[in-house]
């Protein structure tokens, strides 16, 4: 009896690059009501113009931690796929 080959684990989810000129990144806010989802994002997406997108106009950047794959990432960093990014207070109202 031949045995079936095992599958590597990328091989069995999708993966967006059959979508030509964009990737796939994940952006987990905790900021409100919080968030997680994928996002589906032109190629050559900062991370700068990602938090424009996200983030409220009455939002200030600089009262949040940002995380970008578990760590800290400049405003000008081109989003690759498969990106993680996280956003969260850096301090919690009443605490």
């Amino acid at each position: 009896m031949a045995e079936k080959p095992i599958e590597k684990e990328t091989e069995m989810f999708y993966k967006p690059e059959a979508q030509v000129g964009l990737v796939r990144v994940l952006v987990s806010n905790s900021t409100g009501t919080g968030f997680a989802e994928w996002m589906m994002l032109p190629l050559g997406t900062t991370l700068e113009s990602l938090l424009g997108d996200v983030l409220d106009e009455d939002q200030d950047v600089s009262t949040l931690k940002i995380r970008l794959n578990r760590e800290l990432a400049v405003a000008s960093y081109v989003l690759q796929d498969e990106d993680k990014l996280s956003l969260s207070p850096s301090r919690v109202k009443g605490a």
